[in-house]
């Protein structure tokens, strides 16, 4: 199958961005295509906010005041 680069919008930043051919084919599963919902950027940055999440997990009070 013969890919074409695509421009998506990010739902993060709203940015356009490129989605380029030879990411299509290894992003392929099954004969369905799974496109990118984030741009580059914003997929970094939300894989850093996971990754300090690990580390320091939030810890939510259940008392009422």
């Amino acid at each position: 199958m013969a890919y074409t680069e695509l421009r998506l919008v990010c739902g993060d930043c709203m940015g356009s961005f490129a989605f380029a051919s030879g990411e299509q084919g290894a992003r392929t599963i099954d004969g369905s295509d799974v496109r990118p919902s984030r741009c580059p950027a914003c997929h970094s940055s939300r894989e850093r906010l996971r990754a300090a999440r690990a580390i320091a997990p939030v810890t939510v009070s259940r008392r009422r005041y």
